[in-house]
Parts: C-alpha cells; structure tokens; sequence
C-alpha cells in the first residue's frame, strides 16, 4: 500500500496469467529437485547454490540469454527510484517536466 502496489492473485495453475513463474516452477523441478534427495542432509545448502547458479550464471532465453542478475543490472539505469517515480506522479510536477521535454 505504501508504494501503491497493487496485490493482484490469481488462480494456482494458470500458466496464462502466471507464465514466468510456472515456467520457472518448471525449470526447478526438472533441473534441481530431480537431482537431489529431499530426504538428504543439506538441503537448504543445495537450495541456496542452485539459487546463486540459477540467478547469476545460468542464461534465461526468455531474457534473451542473460541471466536474472545480468537483466536486472541492465535495467537498474532504465528503473526510477520511489522518490522518482512519486515525482512522476504528481501531477503539477509531471506537466512541468513534460514541459521541458516538448
């Protein structure tokens, strides 16, 4: 609420309205929880390496073969911090800036 973030569930099972995470869920499965024993010592270990593999070396097609870290790097310049966006957002401020650019 404070960042007006707006919480918006949707039904368990819905790759049309879910996709990214089912296709994520997916990749989990098959590539990590295949592989391993749940039963075994360490888990929480082998969660946490296949984290930092998943999120910071293994490419993502579905972002054009950059890794969750390379994007979100990428993005970092493009992405307005809150305050920025509040500015953007209130509207004698934005006509004063759209003005500048025009």
């Amino acid at each position: 609420m404070e960042y007006a973030i707006k919480f918006r569930p949707i039904t368990p099972r819905s790759p049309h309205l879910n996709g990214k995470v089912e296709r994520n869920q997916k990749t989990d499965r098959e590539e990590f929880y295949s592989t391993i024993d749940l039963a075994a010592p360490g888990l929480n270990e082998k969660l946490r390496l296949w984290q930092d593999y998943n999120n910071h070396e293994r490419p993502h097609g579905s972002l054009g073969n950059q890794t969750p870290w390379e994007k979100w790097w990428d993005l970092t310049d493009k992405t307005p911090l809150h305050e920025e966006a509040d500015v953007m957002y209130d509207s004698t401020v934005r006509i004063l800036l759209l003005s500048l650019f025009v």
